[in-house]
């Protein structure tokens, strides 16, 4: 009778791991996948990139204003990656999330919110704060729901 308890309670407990295990995968996945959410995501294409040397110094920076037109309000102004190696072609603001989940979810605004977000990619020497070249990009009516899944911009390209 003991021998049949003890089996018992083995087996429901490799169950329960089992359980515990698929639901700790479940909820990463659910972490994942929303961690994407709110974001800016900036692409800019390396083949239309001429660096005038090769300094070990050479890189790249993401500048990005969001306003939102509807409200009048200025979220982010010129906030910046910081330096970015010369084999980058992306980066993404995650550091907006909040900030702008927070702005789409104030009951206090006037308007649906409707965001314009302006974009600068410079390559330049971080050394000697040159800026060789810059690209730039302005994405229009963005609204709540498309920010909600994180937005990108079209890639860019160096002139």
């Amino acid at each position: 009778m003991i021998e049949n308890i003890t089996q018992f309670l083995n087996l429901n407990f490799c169950i329960m791991k089992k359980l515990l295990f698929i639901a700790i995968i479940v909820f990463a996945g659910i972490i994942s996948a929303s961690a994407q959410s709110y974001t800016v995501e900036v692409n800019w294409d390396l083949s239309s990139v001429q660096w005038p040397n090769n300094s070990p110094t050479n890189g790249f920076g993401v500048w990005i204003t969001i306003y939102d037109v509807a409200n009048d309000d200025v979220l982010a102004t010129n906030l910046e990656s910081g330096y970015l190696s010369t084999t980058t072609d992306t980066y993404t603001f995650t550091n907006l999330q909040t900030l702008i989940e927070n702005h789409c979810n104030d009951g206090t605004l006037n308007y649906e919110p409707e965001y314009n977000v302006y974009v600068s990619v410079k390559m330049g020497n971080s050394s000697t704060s040159v800026i060789y070249n810059s690209t730039k990009t302005t994405m229009t009516d963005i609204d709540c729901a498309q920010f909600s899944t994180g937005v990108a911009t079209p890639t860019l390209l160096f002139p």
